[in-house]
Formats: structure tokens, sequence, C-alpha cells
């Protein structure tokens, strides 16, 4: 399970530490009487490079502390608004159906809605969690301007300097537009994610007459449901580096040792629905062989020119879904 942050989250993170942590200290350097312009210049010089230091380390430290302290936004107005805001609720009903099927007793109560989905899509699908992680840092980074364009627009307002609190009044209704919006599209996206993968993962009926299981050069194919083939979008596609969908086919091994053998001319991505086996990837130019054990929702990518076997080793039917590339 791939968890490694990407830059665009870690710097978003940052920036929503630095950027208000900036504002309200040239805040406090303005209600303390310094000469902030001063202050600044004096970093140019060498006598005075510890003092920009020390600058940007408050303002670190305040803006971690506004980060932490506008975290209370959300239970103030985010939660209280959003249904009033957003009313299609048609993803929460389908991810409380599926948290009902699937979920234990145990994680009732212990897990939200949104937790339960991150914890999955971070598990089973992590190219859907890090585009969850990359909408919830841009609103951290907006949550903590509205707390410092706050301050700052009350000083504005307070010296008179009303073109200045105008403007900071603009910056502060966007930035709470964005909160909003980043939240909301946190929220979908996991959602939306969590759908498409269990989605995937429904099994399809068996033909009345199918092929054996055995033999070379054989494939056990089921044909897919249409209404399950559209369902697959190629924007949740492009999470498993599909930006194209090409055939779709289902699999099912019977127990008792049952296997196929395949020849793969374009990549596939193979997902697990039910049950457990072993995936051999021939090397090329080689007698040897790359050993993989499958289970249930595990996903396996199969470069071109391969020649796989398939292996079912549990008690139970092996399912399996491929996703060509085009």
């Amino acid at each position: 399970m791939n968890t490694k942050p990407n830059i665009f989250t870690s710097l978003t993170d940052l920036l929503a530490i630095l950027l208000p942590g900036a504002i309200l200290t040239l805040l406090l350097h303005g209600w303390t009487g310094i000469n902030l312009a001063q202050f600044l210049l004096s970093g140019l010089e060498s006598a005075g490079f510890i003092s920009a230091l020390f600058f940007l380390l408050i303002a670190f430290l305040l803006g971690y502390f506004i980060m932490w302290i506008s975290s209370i936004l959300d239970l103030w107005i985010y939660y209280p608004l959003r249904d009033i805001v957003y009313k299609d609720q048609r993803h929460l009903d389908k991810i409380r159906e599926i948290r009902t099927n699937r979920a234990s007793s145990y994680s009732n109560g212990l897990f939200s809605d949104f937790e339960w989905a991150q914890t999955r899509l971070m598990e089973k699908l992590p190219q859907g969690f890090f585009q969850v992680e990359r909408y919830l840092a841009e609103s951290r980074l907006f949550r903590a301007l509205m707390i410092a364009l706050f301050l700052a627009g009350i000083r504005a307002f307070a010296e008179n300097v009303w073109l200045w609190g105008l403007g900071i009044t603009v910056l502060w209704l966007f930035s709470l537009i964005r909160y909003f919006q980043t939240c909301h599209g946190a929220t979908k996206m996991a959602y939306q994610c969590l759908i498409y993968l269990e989605e995937t993962c429904e099994p399809s009926e068996p033909d009345d007459d199918p092929p054996q299981n055995e033999g070379p050069d054989t494939r056990n194919t089921l044909s897919m449901d249409k209404a399950f083939t559209q369902k697959v979008s190629e924007e949740m596609l492009a999470y498993l580096g599909k930006e194209q969908t090409g055939k779709i086919r289902g699999m099912t091994l019977d127990s008792g040792g049952k296997q196929i053998i395949a020849s793969i001319s374009k990549s596939e991505t193979i997902f697990c629905y039910r049950g457990k086996g072993k995936l051999s990837i021939q090397i090329p130019d080689s007698d040897q062989s790359e050993q993989i054990r499958i289970s249930s929702y595990a996903l396996t990518h199969v470069p071109v020119q391969r020649e796989i076997i398939i292996e079912n080793q549990s008690s139970t039917s092996l399912e399996l879904i491929s996703i060509q590339s085009a």
C-alpha cells in the first residue's frame, strides 16, 4: 500500500501554515509599533539575517496555531451549512448502503462515513486517496486564510482604511467559497472513487455453458453486463493509469487447483473480486517468472507481451476482472 504524500499536497500544507502566519505576523508588527519595513530590509544585511529567520519562525508558529484553531470552522460553518448548500445526497446514500453491507458492527460510531471511505481508499485505491488529499490540503489553506484575513479586515476597518478593508473582505469571501468547494470536492471525490471501486467488484453472471478452465492458451472469459460496462467511467479509470478503456472481461476459476494460461498482447490491470490465488508473470527472455499472491480487492498490473498463469488456491471460486488498455 503506497501512502507516500505527493509534492502538491505537501507544498499546499506548508503554504497553509506560512501564508496565514506571515499575515498575522505583519499585523502584530503593526500593533506593536515596530517599523516593519526597516525590520524586513534588515534581513538583507548580514547582521539582520537572524532577524529574517526569526520572522519566518514566528510566522510558522503563528500559522500552525491558526491552522489548528481554524479546524473549528468545520463544526461552526461547513457542517451546519453543508446540507443547505449541497442538497444532492445520492453519493452519501450509496456510501452508507455500501458501508452497511461491508462494514462490521464494531466500526459503527468509530468512523464517520467520510473517514471510512478515506480508509478504504488508502488501502484499496491509493491514487483516489491522493486526489482526496489534494482537495483537503486546499481546504486547510483557505480555512486558515479565513482566520488571518478576518483579523486583517478588523484592523483595516478599525483604522478607517476602507479601501484595504473592502479588498480584504473580497479575499475573505473568495476564501470562504473555495473552502466550501474544496471540502465538498474532497467528500465527493472520496465517495465517487469508493463507489467506482465497489461497482467494479460486482460479479457477473456466468454463461449457460462456460468454457473449460483448464488447458493452454484458453481463457474462461465471461461477458460483462452492458450496464456494468457503462458504470466504468473514464475519469475513474484514469486513477488506475488508464486514460482510455479497452476490453473489460470477467474470469472465474473453480476450486480445486484450476488454472488458466493466457498470452497478454496489451497491458492489463487484473482486479480480484473474490477468492485467493497465485498469478505467475513470465519474465521475457528467461525461464523464470514473477510470482504474485492475489486476494480479494487486490490490483495487479500485467505489462504487454507477457504470458501469465492464474491458479486458484482456495476452496471457493476465484473471480477476476480484467481491464485491458485501449
